[in-house]
C-alpha cells in the first residue's frame, strides 16, 4: 500500500487548475481545503501561505456566486493579529451582505467584530466606519442591546477624536435604555454627561430622551374658572361653555344695516370660531413626565416654550411670536410625575 502525499503548495495549484479549466469544481475546493488545511497545521510560519491560499479559494467562490461560503473562508483565515483580522472579517461581512437572499443579522454582527479588531490597532476611524455602517442593520429592529452597544462605541470614539457634537448625537440614542441594567444605565448617563462637560460651552441637547414626556398626555387649559373646579370640569364640551358665553356676544337684528351693526357681526363670527378668553388670563399646562430608567434623574429648569400663531383665514393681523418661559425645580425620582405648568 502506497500513500502519495502532495505538498500544500502542488495542491494549491492543482485546485486553481481546476478552476481555471472549469473541469471539476468538486476536486477544486477539495484541494484548496487540504491545502488550506496544511497550512495552518504548520503553525504561525504557515499563515502567510494559508492567508494568500484562502484569498485565491475566496476568488473561487465568490465568481460562482457562492459569498456564503466565500465568508466562511475569510473568517477561517483570520489570525491572532488585529489588524489582518479586521480586514478579513469586514471582507467576510460584505460576502453577507451579497449573499441570495442577504444575510443581515451577519453582516452586521461581522462589522461590529471587525471594529473591535480595528479599535484594538488603534484604527480609530475604520472602527467608526464599520460601527457606522452597521447601525444601518441595527435602526428599526428589535436588537436593544447590540444597536446600545452601538451607538455608545461610535459616541466614546468620536469623543476621542474630539468631535463632541457628534459623540453627544450617538449618546443620545442609548440614554433611554429601559432594557439594560441599572449598571450599564449609570455607565451610559456618566459618559454621556462627561462628554457633554468636555465640550467647554454650553452645550444646547437636542432630541433628549430623559425623561420620557409622554404627548398623549399633553392639556392646555383656558382659565375660564375651570382650573378652579374639578378635573371633571375641565372635560366638559365645549359646546356647552360656548351657550354660556352667547350671553355676553352681541345679539343681531335684521332691521339696522349701519356701519355699527356689521362691526358687531365681525365680532360675533370671531367669538363662535374661537374660546374667548381676556388678556393676561392665566393658562394651565398639564403633562406627564416619565422616568425610564431604574436610576433617579435630577430635572431642574423646565422651560415650557410657546409660539403664537395667526389662523390661516385671518387677514391683515399683525401676529408676533412670544415665547413663554416658566423656571420650575423638580426632582424626578418616581417612574412616572404629573407636570403642572401655569403660564401667565
Amino acid at each position: 500500500m502506497y500513500i502519495i502525499y502532495f505538498h500544500p503548495f502542488l495542491q494549491e495549484m492543482m485546485g486553481l487548475t481546476y478552476f481555471m479549466l472549469d473541469q471539476s469544481r468538486k476536486e477544486a475546493e477539495y484541494c484548496m481545503e487540504n491545502a488550506f488545511s496544511t497550512y495552518l497545521k504548520i503553525g504561525s510560519s504557515g499563515q502567510q501561505n494559508a492567508t494568500r491560499c484562502g484569498l485565491w479559494w475566496v476568488e473561487m467562490l465568490r465568481t460562482r456566486d457562492q459569498n456564503k461560503e466565500a465568508a466562511t473562508v475569510y473568517f477561517r483565515i483570520c489570525s491572532e493579529e488585529p489588524l489582518h483580522s479586521a480586514v478579513m472579517l469586514e471582507q467576510a461581512s460584505y460576502c453577507y451582505l451579497l449573499s441570495k437572499p442577504p444575510m443581515l443579522h451577519k453582516y452586521g454582527f461581522h462589522l461590529v467584530l471587525s471594529g473591535d479588531r480595528y479599535k484594538k490597532c488603534d484604527q480609530i476611524k475604520h472602527a467608526i466606519r464599520t460601527y457606522r455602517s452597521a447601525v444601518s442593520v441595527y435602526e428599526g429592529t428589535t436588537w436593544s442591546h447590540i444597536k446600545d452597544h452601538v451607538h455608545f462605541h461610535i459616541g466614546q470614539w468620536y469623543a476621542f477624536l474630539g468631535m463632541y457634537d457628534v459623540a453627544v448625537a450617538h449618546m443620545l440614542e442609548v440614554l433611554a435604555c429601559s432594557h439594560q441594567s441599572k449598571t450599564t444605565q449609570e455607565l451610559y448617563l456618566r459618559d454621556f454627561l462627561q462628554i457633554v462637560q468636555k465640550t467647554g460651552k454650553t452645550f444646547e441637547v437636542l432630541k433628549l430622551q430623559l425623561p420620557v414626556i409622554n404627548i398623549s398626555s399633553l392639556k392646555v387649559f383656558f382659565e375660564d374658572h375651570r382650573t378652579y373646579a374639578s378635573a371633571a370640569a375641565a372635560s366638559v364640551r365645549e359646546s356647552l361653555w360656548s351657550s354660556l358665553e352667547e350671553d355676553i356676544i352681541p345679539s343681531l337684528s335684521t332691521g339696522r344695516s349701519n356701519w355699527l351693526e356689521l362691526q358687531s357681526k365681525l365680532i360675533s363670527k370671531q367669538y363662535k370660531e374661537s374660546n374667548i378668553c381676556v388678556a393676561g388670563e392665566p393658562v394651565k399646562v398639564n403633562i406627564e413626565f416619565k422616568n425610564p430608567l431604574q436610576i433617579p434623574i435630577s430635572l431642574s429648569s423646565v422651560t415650557l416654550i410657546c409660539e403664537l400663531s395667526p389662523r390661516s383665514d385671518e387677514t391683515n393681523t399683525d401676529a408676533g411670536n412670544s415665547t413663554i418661559e416658566l423656571q420650575k425645580e423638580e426632582e424626578l425620582k418616581s417612574s412616572t410625575t404629573m407636570g403642572y405648568v401655569c403660564v401667565y
